[in-house]
């Protein structure tokens, strides 16, 4: 008897794969800007790599004038989905990055993170202010984590990295597995590398497909983290109020 009818094979998830196809969006479009809706697990740029689908290829092959003048005001990790602002003037560039400079820009996020986060009562608005610094421990030196204090490495102690956060809804994700979660409203004061993915990894509540700090997870198709809305409030051109829509349906939670 043939031993392989009789046994199944076991299949290794080793983590996902990148969208064949990915969908993006124009946001915003004028003479000085574009704010594209990229989609998650898709990057900025090729980065040196021959990537197929980056937000520059997607400009470049619908734009063409747009080549060679791509400047970017904020980035989002791979993972992330949501706005990302661009300009397209070095002048016009200048001016917004000032804003993310400054910290005058209005940054809101939303995330479905794991377990029932509880907040103070007395406090709707509840904040993270830990600092952020280099995981030394990773040999990819990719991974961030909470600074700590060590005379011997002061680089150890970080960056002064704070979040505002609010809890949306309590509910359980609908991909078979019944996990309980929280939908919420993230709002980044600073802007560290990976800040808000290690702000809530800190207090207990990972965010969903978050496979750098948190474990594999096969029954998720992403990482549910979402740039949502962006505030630019200009002093020298009107204000910019950018929206997507909320991608945290039914599709992914529970009612």
């Amino acid at each position: 008897m043939n031993s392989d009818n009789n046994e199944q094979q076991q299949i290794i998830y080793t983590g996902r794969e990148p969208p064949t196809d990915p969908v993006f969006q124009i946001v915003y479009r004028d003479e000085d800007f574009v704010a594209v809706n990229k989609p998650f697990d898709v990057n900025i740029d090729d980065d040196g790599k021959d990537r197929i689908n980056t937000v520059v290829k997607y400009l470049e092959s619908q734009y063409p004038e747009m080549k060679d003048n791509i400047r970017f005001v904020n980035r989002i990790d791979y993972a992330t989905s949501g706005i990302v602002f661009i300009g397209l003037k070095r002048k016009s560039t200048n001016e917004a990055a000032e804003l993310f400079q400054k910290r005058t820009t209005t940054k809101t996020y939303l995330a479905i993170v794991h377990g029932h986060v509880v907040v103070n009562e007395n406090d709707a608005d509840n904040v993270i202010n830990k600092p952020i610094a280099e995981d030394f421990s990773d040999q990819g030196g990719f991974k961030m984590c909470i600074g700590i204090d060590d005379p011997a490495n002061p680089s150890k102690a970080g960056r002064q990295s704070e979040t505002h956060y609010k809890v949306v809804q309590h509910t359980y994700l609908n991909d078979g597995s019944n996990r309980p979660v929280t939908k919420m409203i993230l709002y980044p004061k600073t802007g560290r590398r990976h800040q808000l993915r290690v702000h809530m990894h800190s207090i207990g509540h990972t965010i969903v497909g978050d496979e750098t700090y948190g474990p594999k997870d096969p029954l998720s198709e992403r990482m549910m983290l979402h740039s949502w809305k962006l505030q630019m409030p200009f002093t020298k051109r009107p204000h910019l109020s950018l929206e997507t829509l909320d991608p945290f349906t039914e599709m992914y939670i529970k009612k």
